[in-house]
């Protein structure tokens, strides 16, 4: 028996991967669009996304320090296989492309890449984990 233990796609069902990368790639959507005159609307917009633990975490840290810049639009999103060992979670890398504005109102293109960690909890899928341009 050849199973790739990196290969989630060999041990989770093909509906519990096309719904989770759904739900990573709204998740990031919701997750990545920041306002900085209402720090936590992010938060808010990922809530039915997001495990309650990790609600609460994100919660409980509200502002995220003392950013350079006012707001971020994401435009597009690419959600991608990754490499994953641990059975107990399906994760996606979601690709987000989309603009950040100054407090001045000028704008610039931005890239991220999210590593987006899901885990089956008593209501479905959830996100418990996400990981911004981590380094290669």
């Amino acid at each position: 028996d050849n199973e790739n233990p990196y290969d989630q796609t060999q041990r989770n069902t093909k509906e519990d991967l096309q719904s989770t990368k759904e739900i990573a790639t709204e998740f990031v959507r919701a997750f990545a669009s920041f306002n900085g005159k209402n720090p936590s609307e992010h938060i808010e917009k990922a809530k039915p996304y997001m495990s309650e633990e990790m609600y609460e975490n994100y919660k409980a840290q509200k502002e995220r320090g003392t950013l350079t810049y006012d707001k971020v639009v994401p435009e597009t999103l690419e959600t991608t296989e990754v490499s994953n060992d641990d059975p107990d979670v399906i994760q996606w890398n979601v690709i987000m492309q989309g603009k950040v504005y100054d407090v001045e109102g000028k704008s610039e293109p931005e890239e991220d890449w999210y590593l987006v960690t899901l885990k089956k909890q008593d209501n479905g899928y959830k996100v418990v984990g996400v990981r911004v341009n981590l380094p290669n």
